[in-house]
């Protein structure tokens, strides 16, 4: 996979030090003076990345490859669940870091976009898996936990990838229990780090937790093509409320995007049957 990101690469880049690639990445412009990469900035940064990275793997020794996992979109009455997976070298980690690579909370959609692009290059390799409100619902009816469902679900991810240890983001109360789970699931005795804020602690966490904010980002704006914007599909969200009940005045059901199984959905349900009874 290096190989093939170093492909096209301008050469003539190849001895910017690393300090002056990360703080390009972060500046189109520096005191109003246009950078030679000016217009597409943000995608040629993510080209000398990886040109970077492919020189120090021509040099370094096999190390342990090292795997992170986690969602976006869990608590969301609209929309996907969409979880992730990555691999990396261990010792590049640090260089994840270097990059601004941290928790997808913590981070704009446009800072998260352009560091997806930097992500998907250094990576070994990389599996996403979005979850469909509809299968959500489906798996839900058969009184399976989503802590459980979850597990499972990581477990698929981590199937597809191939490495020594594991990091994930634990959804159980009990951080241990859940990564044990996922190891039934997988059926290995490969070490597996289930942590509480993993994407906090564990940069490769932190990578997953990024690509799957920003697929799951890309879903919304899509059904918001669709079906109208709906805000963010959190409960929380006014407009999202807003949107289920004008919803449900019309059409009496909710669309395929919305989670019925989810406590908000089933009030709304309940009191528009409510309604018609009377």
């Amino acid at each position: 996979m290096g190989t093939s990101a170093c492909s096209g690469t301008r050469t003539e880049t190849r001895y910017l030090p690393f300090f002056v690639l990360s703080q390009i990445s972060q500046y189109p412009t520096v005191r109003g003076f246009e950078l030679p990469i000016a217009g597409r900035i943000q995608r040629e940064v993510s080209e000398l990345i990886s040109l970077l990275i492919c020189y120090q793997m021509m040099s370094e020794v096999p190390s342990r490859c090292i795997a992170g996992v986690d969602e976006a979109g869990r608590g969301p009455v609209i929309g996907p669940l969409v979880l992730a997976g990555i691999v990396i070298k261990e010792e590049h980690s640090e260089a994840l870091i270097e990059w601004g690579v941290r928790d997808s909370k913590r981070l704009t959609r446009k800072r998260r976009e352009v560091l997806e692009l930097t992500i998907r290059r250094i990576a070994l390799q990389v599996e996403v898996l979005e979850i469909s409100a509809a299968e959500i619902d489906l798996r839900r009816s058969s009184k399976q936990s989503l802590n459980t469902l979850e597990a499972e679900w990581m477990s698929t991810i981590l199937k597809h990838l191939q490495w020594d240890i594991a990091y994930v983001d634990a959804a159980d109360v009990i951080a241990e229990r859940y990564g044990r789970i996922i190891q039934t699931h997988l059926q290995t005795e490969k070490p597996i780090v289930s942590e509480h804020k993993a994407d906090q602690n564990y940069p490769v966490v932190a990578a997953a937790s990024i690509l799957a904010k920003v697929r799951r980002d890309r879903r919304i704006t899509e059904l918001h093509k669709q079906y109208g914007d709906f805000g963010s599909g959190y409960p929380s969200d006014s407009k999202t409320r807003l949107f289920l009940k004008k919803w449900l005045s019309k059409h009496d059901t909710f669309p395929e995007i919305v989670r019925q199984s989810w406590e908000t959905a089933r009030k709304l349900l309940a009191a528009r049957k409510q309604e018609t009874l009377q």
